[in-house]
């Protein structure tokens, strides 16, 4: 009687504590990183899944099938995407999830949820359009989103440099007038040594 008591006591204190494990801070679970469970949970041959599959595909780099991924006229070689991806990466480090699905004959727009996986971002919204290849299944419509994603890359950047370039000139500036103060302020003490004391006053 007594051991099966302490069994579920056991139990009562282990329960809590593997409940709360993976969220630690509270609030819902974040998303791993996307996996090939996380792709397989949408119907393949949807545009969703093309959708997952890129994003998987630019998550890991994978330039060498990244191009097969997109609808034929869209010209994009492996080439390109190696350059393109390295500033816009961090950003397909996110969790992907789509929220929904807007097909229009042989076009389709996944709207997607990208869940961070660093802290100090918000979750983002974007959009993947895609159009449908001949007994293909789909393949991106256009290569926009990474191309936006870098010049928002390059715009961060280059407030970034003026932010520092700022900070630093003002640095400069206040070492500059430091300096200027210290040298008026020497230039006052040798006069007043050269004059020596202040004669005393009569009575």
């Amino acid at each position: 009687m007594k051991r099966a008591a302490l069994l579920t006591l056991l139990v009562s204190l282990v329960v809590p504590i593997v409940a709360g494990c993976g969220n630690s801070g509270g609030g819902a679970p974040r998303p791993q990183a996307l996996t090939a469970d996380g792709v397989s949970r949408y119907r393949q041959g949807s545009p969703e899944r093309a959708a997952i599959e890129w994003w998987r595909d630019v998550q890991y780099a994978n330039v060498g099938d990244l191009p097969g991924r997109y609808a034929p006229e869209v010209e994009v070689t492996g080439k390109d995407l190696q350059e393109q991806l390295p500033p816009v990466r961090p950003f397909f480090e996110s969790t992907p999830r789509v929220d929904s699905v807007v097909e229009r004959g042989d076009t389709a727009t996944v709207y997607v949820l990208a869940f961070p996986q660093r802290g100090g971002r918000q979750v983002e919204a974007v959009a993947v359009r895609l159009k449908k290849r001949s007994g293909e299944g789909w393949g991106l419509a256009d290569n926009l989103l990474i191309e936006q994603l870098r010049r928002d890359s390059a715009s961060r950047r280059a407030a970034s440099r003026d932010t520092t370039e700022r900070a630093g000139q003002r640095d400069e500036q206040e070492r500059r007038e430091e300096g200027e103060r210290r040298e008026r302020a020497e230039r006052r003490q040798e006069r007043e040594q050269r004059q020596g004391p202040a004669p005393p006053t009569s009575p």
